[in-house]
């Protein structure tokens, strides 16, 4: 048996002396998961808007309504229209291409592969490319830690006593982008949980803090916003996974795009990781194929998973300035081909608020602004080292300093 068999049924014998009932718990979880993924599929079908979708402007006025807050936890995910003026976000993108181009960092990049004797050497679509002018001036956006402010608050971070983040203050999770050509057909990605998400489930300690209330079969209490127990879970400290704690995962798009045009694919309900997590704690004789190294994403392409699928939504047509957000709980593929004669071109920007965890994890990340390093938590390819025209600690405004940690 695997190192990783061996420690799901190590860790599958701990939860079931702890949860004696589980199977009667998974059943009811599965019960109200496809009664969610049934909404979905007919909504679908008749043509109907699938994930919350809500302009910037309608925010500032009135923040979010009582329905529209439902609605986002309901469903795990959230589009909101210009949260950017258009036009920036076009410059930011026309800025990106001749960062890029300026700095040959294709030519470099190829070059690097090659010495390191890669056996692929296709284009890359996701780009190691972080201290650009425009993205540094995105996250530091009023506009966008206005919005964040009013996403965290959605969840619950205290507990009467202790606050575990604060939903007012952001640490900065620099991030990369999304450079998708015209017609590209090889950056899809099928249904997945990002990294590290199975190491902190490799812990029982880590699953019952979360998903306790699924394991006893208490469905009706469980909240997937509540982070109190999701803050400090326990990692195996793995490259190339996040570290953080995000509230949200997101991105903003920079180019118009929709469905069949390269995009984002939600499966928009907060129930799915939870049901994923107790359908492979439930199963014997796991197909070792079915677990990633640590580090790695979680693919679902094994029929264990199959009511899955049918909820799998691209997100509707978006413009340039508009951004995407999602629950870390909430399934997501990339569409396998960009049949659009247009770039699919989005910066990636989560949500991570200001907690211990998050401060850490600025303190090892803050010193790229100077040197041009990839972020603690990427491929170390320290791309932009010697990049002209990079961001530096002169574009940085009071709120860019604060949420680097550089204040």
């Amino acid at each position: 048996m695997s190192t990783n068999n061996s420690t799901v049924y190590e860790l599958q014998k701990g939860i079931r002396a702890a949860y004696p009932a589980i199977d009667e718990a998974f059943e009811r979880l599965t019960t109200k998961l496809q009664h969610e993924l049934d909404l979905i599929v007919d909504l679908q079908r008749e043509g109907k808007p699938v994930i919350p979708d809500v302009d910037f402007a309608q925010i500032e006025h009135t923040g979010f309504t009582e329905e529209l807050s439902a609605l986002i936890r309901k469903r795990g995910c959230l589009i909101v229209r210009n949260t950017f003026e258009r036009s920036q976000a076009e410059q930011w993108n026309e800025d990106l291409h001749e960062y890029i181009k300026t700095n040959q960092y294709f030519e470099k990049r190829d070059a690097q592969l090659r010495r390191s004797e890669a056996t692929s050497l296709k284009h890359p679509q996701i780009l190691d490319i972080y201290w650009s002018k425009p993205q540094v001036q995105a996250r530091q956006s009023e506009r966008l830690a206005s919005l964040r402010r009013y996403l965290n608050r959605l969840w619950t971070f205290t507990d009467g006593i202790e606050q575990v983040f604060n939903p007012d203050k952001d640490c900065c999770y620099v991030d990369r982008i999304r450079v998708r050509e015209p017609r590209d057909q090889t950056l899809g990605i099928g249904m997945h949980v990002d990294g590290c998400s199975i190491e902190r489930w490799f812990n029982q300690e880590s699953i019952e803090q979360s998903y306790g209330h699924l394991l006893s079969g208490d469905i009706e209490n469980y909240d997937p916003f509540n982070a109190l127990g999701r803050v400090n879970t326990q990692d195996i400290p793995v490259p190339c996974a996040s570290s953080v704690f995000r509230t949200y995962q997101g991105w903003t798009a920079l180019t118009k795009q929709g469905p069949f045009a390269g995009t984002l694919q939600l499966v928009p309900t907060p129930l799915g990781v939870g049901w994923v997590l107790m359908r492979l704690l439930l199963t014997d004789d796991l197909d070792e194929s079915i677990y990633p190294v640590p580090g790695g994403s979680l693919n679902l392409f094994s029929e264990l998973f199959n009511p899955l699928f049918a909820a799998l939504s691209s997100i509707p047509e978006v413009y340039p300035g508009d951004t995407v957000w999602w629950h870390p709980d909430v399934l997501h593929a990339v569409e396998k081909h960009n049949d659009a004669d247009e770039y699919s071109n989005v910066m990636y920007i989560a949500a991570a608020p200001e907690c211990v965890r998050n401060r850490r994890y600025q303190a090892m990340q803050c010193t790229g602004i100077t040197t041009g390093m990839s972020p603690p938590d990427y491929p170390q390819v320290h791309a932009e080292r010697d990049f002209i025209n990079r961001a530096s600690v002169a574009d940085l405004s009071a709120l860019g300093r604060q949420q680097m940690g550089l204040d």
